[in-house]
């Protein structure tokens, strides 16, 4: 059994996000498996896949909700074929500079505690774990701790998806 019960962490994830995709679910089940394994680096691929899938379905309904067809279009330009981190910062200066946003703790001020520094973290230990010219540093106590907060992670991802499937984008 692995700390903090993490090997129930798929069936958490459908209860908590009964909408969520299942790619991703199932890179966490694989995740799971190569980290009980021994395979470090493979875990942290897997972790850094399931989180890069999250965010790029945030931007997708994101720039979907973009009530305005010229700032839209200015936004895929910005974001079309581009790699995942300059995505996100396009996306995070677009979010910040919008009108409307989510309401409650952290959406206004904090999406870079609440999304962007575990979106990071993921993403880092994904590129130290998927290319060769970088020298693999991982640990299993880094990887146990990225899952420890993945769950709560997706949920805030998820809330913001289903806040811009209910509201335009006003920019």
């Amino acid at each position: 059994m692995l700390p903090f019960e993490i090997e129930r962490f798929p069936e958490l994830l459908k209860e908590r996000v009964p909408a969520i995709d299942p790619v991703i679910v199932r890179f966490i089940e694989e995740a799971i498996i190569t980290l009980k394994a021994g395979s470090n680096l493979g875990c942290a691929f897997l972790l850094g896949g399931a989180s890069e899938k999250t965010i790029y379905l945030l931007i997708d309904a994101y720039k979907k909700a973009i009530k305005d067809e010229t700032l839209k279009n200015k936004f895929v330009s910005r974001t079309s074929g581009k790699f995942i981190s300059k995505i996100f910062d396009e996306f995070k200066q677009s979010f910040k500079s919008s009108k409307n946003k989510p309401q409650g703790y952290g959406w206004t001020n904090d999406i870079e505690i609440k999304i962007e520094q575990i979106f990071q973290f993921c993403r880092i230990c994904r590129n130290e774990a998927g290319h060769p010219h970088l020298p693999p540093n991982l640990d299993k106590g880094v990887l146990l701790a990225n899952m420890g907060q993945f769950v709560k992670y997706v949920e805030d991802l998820y809330e913001l998806i289903a806040y811009y499937e209910e509201h335009e984008v006003e920019l």
